[in-house]
Formats: C-alpha cells, sequence, structure tokens
C-alpha cells in the first residue's frame, strides 16, 4: 500500500509516462478507473496516451489499417447467414443505394489516407476499448490460426520447410505485423464491398479499392483469402453433406472457397468467420443452427472478394494497367524487401500473369509465400528447392491430397433421401444408412 501511495505522488508527467506504457486500452482504463491521481493524469494528456495503448495493444505497423476497417461503416452491410427477406435479384431502395454510394466515395475518395500518412490523431476511449477487443479477440487469434495453417508440414513442401524453419527462427514482428493488416484489409474490404450482390455498380468499387495497394500486397489479400475459406469449408460442407433442410435444397456439399456460398459466409466479416471456424469441433446442432438458423438454403454471393481478384489478374493482361500495377507503390511501405522480392520473382518474364491471383499460383498461397522477411525466405525459395523460372511454376508438391468430389449418383442420392424425409417432416441430421438422429416434427407433411 505504501508503494502505491509512493507511484500515486509522483509528478504528473511521470503518471502519464507510466499510463503510455500499459499493454491496452482495457488496461488503461482499468488504471484510470481506480484512481483519481491516474484519471486526473489521463486527461492531461488524453489523446497522447490514448495513441500509446493503442500502439502497444495494435502494433505501429498495423494501426492504420486497424482504424480504416473500425471506421469504416457503409449504410449496407452483409449480416446475414440465409437468404435475405427480399429478393437478392431487386435492387435496394433507391434513397439507400443512394446513400450507399455517396458513403463509399467520400470513404475510397476523400477519407482514404495516402500512403505513409499516419493514423488519426484523435481518439475516443470507447473507440480505442472497442478496437483493442476485436484485435485481441478476433485478429490474434486468425494470425496464430494463419501461421499454424501455412507451417503445416501436411499442407505442402514449403509449407513442411517453413515448419522446421520456425522452430529455428520464430515468427518477427515484421511478419506478424503483416499478416495483421492483410487479415484487417480483408475486413475493410468486406464493409466496403459485401453488400454487392444487391448493388451492380459496386463491382467498380472493389478494383478502386485493390488499386489503392501494391501487387504484392493484393498478393497477401489473396493468401488470406483462400485461408479463411479452406477454414470454414469443412464446417459448411458437413452441415450440406447431412441437413435434412439442406438436402431439400439441393445445397452443393463438395464447395470450395470460389463457391458461392462460401464466398457469402466470408463477406459476414471476420468475427462471424472466426466463430464458424470454432465449431469445427462442434457438436452437429451448435454447427447447424449456427450455418442454418432458418429453414433456408444458405444465401450466394457470387461477386466478393475471390471475383474481384480473378477479374483484376484477368484485366491486368491490359498493358497500361500491367504497368501500373506492376510500379504501384505499397499502401504500407515495408522495411523488409522479403514480400516484393517474393511477388516479383514469380512474376512470368513474359507477363503472361501479374501473380496476383494466379490460378497456378494457389499452392504458393497456402504457405503464404508474399508474408515472410528476406531471412526466411534465403532458406525456402532463394536456395534451390522453389527457384522461380520464366514462368512460375513453384517446385512444391501437395502433401495433402483432396477428398475425390460426390459422384453424380451419390449427390442425388442424397438430395433424393433428404428431400422425401424433409416433406415428412423430418429435421436435424441425416448419414447414409442411419436415419436416427432425425428429429421429427409432430405434424407431419404430407408428401
Amino acid at each position: 500500500m505504501y508503494s502505491q501511495r509512493g507511484i500515486l505522488r509522483l509528478p504528473l508527467e511521470l503518471l502519464q509516462d507510466i499510463l503510455t506504457c500499459l499493454a491496452d486500452p482495457r488496461s488503461l482504463a482499468c488504471a484510470i478507473q481506480a484512481s483519481r491521481a491516474l484519471y486526473y493524469s489521463f486527461k492531461g494528456n488524453e489523446q497522447h496516451i490514448l495513441t500509446a495503448a493503442m500502439t502497444n495493444c495494435i502494433g505501429a505497423g498495423v494501426l492504420r489499417e486497424a482504424q480504416l476497417a473500425r471506421d469504416c461503416s457503409p449504410p449496407i452491410l452483409n449480416t446475414r447467414v440465409v437468404g435475405y427477406p427480399v429478393d437478392p435479384h431487386k435492387m435496394v431502395g433507391e434513397e439507400l443505394e443512394e446513400e450507399q454510394r455517396t458513403y463509399l466515395a467520400a470513404f475510397l475518395l476523400h477519407n482514404w489516407p495516402e500512403s505513409g500518412d499516419s493514423v488519426r490523431k484523435s481518439w475516443a476511449i470507447s473507440d480505442a476499448l472497442a478496437l483493442g477487443k476485436y484485435h485481441t479477440e478476433v485478429i490474434l487469434p486468425l494470425k496464430d490460426r494463419f501461421i499454424k495453417a501455412a507451417s503445416d508440414p501436411a499442407s505442402c513442401t514449403m509449407a513442411a520447410k517453413l515448419r522446421k524453419g520456425l522452430e529455428v527462427r520464430s515468427v518477427t514482428n515484421l511478419e506478424e505485423e503483416r499478416i495483421c493488416r492483410a487479415l484487417y484489409r480483408f475486413e475493410l474490404f468486406r464493409r466496403v464491398y459485401g453488400c454487392n450482390s444487391r448493388l451492380e455498380w459496386l463491382a467498380g468499387v472493389a478494383q478502386t479499392f485493390l488499386h489503392k495497394f501494391a501487387p504484392w500486397e493484393i498478393a497477401q489479400l489473396g493468401c488470406i483469402h483462400d485461408f479463411l475459406g479452406e477454414q470454414i469449408t469443412p464446417v459448411f460442407n458437413d452441415i450440406a453433406r447431412h441437413d435434412v433442410v439442406w438436402g431439400n435444397f439441393r445445397v452443393g456439399f463438395d464447395a470450395e472457397v470460389d463457391n458461392g456460398t462460401i464466398q457469402n459466409l466470408l463477406a459476414l466479416g471476420l468475427e462471424e468467420i472466426l466463430a464458424i471456424i470454432r465449431l469445427q469441433d462442434s457438436p452437429y446442432e451448435a454447427r447447424r443452427k449456427s450455418l442454418s438458423p432458418e429453414e433456408e438454403a444458405p444465401y450466394v454471393n457470387d461477386d466478393f472478394l475471390w471475383f474481384a481478384l480473378v477479374n483484376l489478374e484477368d484485366d491486368a493482361i491490359d498493358a497500361n494497367l500491367y504497368s501500373t500495377l506492376y510500379s504501384a507503390p505499397p499502401f504500407h511501405p515495408d522495411p523488409d524487401p522479403g514480400p516484393e522480392l517474393t511477388w516479383r520473382l514469380s512474376c512470368p518474364q513474359d507477363r503472361s500473369s501479374m501473380s496476383i491471383y494466379d490460378q497456378h499460383d494457389w499452392i504458393s498461397r497456402r504457405w503464404g509465400y508474399v508474408f515472410w522477411d528476406y531471412a526466411r525466405l534465403q532458406g525456402l525459395i532463394l536456395t534451390g528447392d522453389a527457384l522461380t523460372s520464366a514462368t512460375w511454376e513453384p517446385r512444391v508438391n501437395p502433401v495433402r491430397k483432396p477428398e475425390p468430389p460426390p459422384s453424380d449418383e451419390e449427390r442425388e442420392a442424397s438430395y433424393q433421401v433428404r428431400s422425401s424425409i424433409y416433406r415428412r417432416g423430418g429435421r436435424g441430421y441425416w448419414a447414409e444408412d442411419d436415419e436416427s438422429r432425425v428429429q421429427w416434427l409432430e405434424k407431419t407433411i404430407s408428401s
């Protein structure tokens, strides 16, 4: 108690210095609530102390992207797992559509910071607390999962080599910050573009967004996109294979990351994606309630990030656009040349591909090829195992073999049986030769 009182008797400037060393906004809030002296010290230099707490929590190299994602709150935002209450092919009201258009134009054209600009200087403590919580509870767990997936020895040869490298030299702060920035950019993209299936003009907005980044930064976004899709796809496919309601709707149960149903789940944002990922080992009923809360088919979004990345890759065949993208400066200048060097090595010398989201680069995206420091890459791709040739053909082999897709006969038989069960009043889990877990409604529906 004496030492605590002694600390509180320190000069104002020293108390403020102590507050700037706290790990996150939550610790700061607890401190200023516990002591009147600390509260008055905080109020004496509030913005400086808040910025320090945010920097300590999120990192100076990530804070700008985090703030952009937090600030982006368009009038229309995709938050539904299943179908919209209105026809998704109908346009939203003209007034709301114009409000959306005006907001995005202001955000992307007028409020968007230039490369190298610092984050905003004014914070509300409530915003700092919310963003700090989001970073700790959503971004960091996804970052850790990405590193684990990228270095999974069963994934591909390069991932196995990366795992060995990480055992010798752990993930650096720069590498972690790159992953976090890409996660925030994904969240930012879904806020800008997630409702595009009802607003056709948003396709142009997606390209405006992507053009604000250097090609290796876009490739980083592609890696995150594939990672998130691969994380949620097993949960989705398991429900689609066994759920009676989805069987009645003939929902495909071999979806991949480019499938519109998976794209719609990705458009829900990182918080919802993490919740779905964590359902992997949950009981079936918990997974079903999350992905199929109503007796509806899953919503399909064919125009989300996969569509935008593929379009950009295809459009880059144009010589002018290729030159523009090839020389684009990074949104976040990186002190380490590793990501840019790896991307430039991946570009075919004949300019047949921009290697932003090329179909042949999927195996490279699997181990996060544009996220690692130059020193780490020296032990991976620069020593002979994956040297690039004139056309980018990474010499890595997948280790994990994908399961064969169901045959047309298997698929049709599953739909027929589940549809019959649905009409007779059955719901819940069905498996071939096992209807023991089907739940029957009291009043059956006549077939």
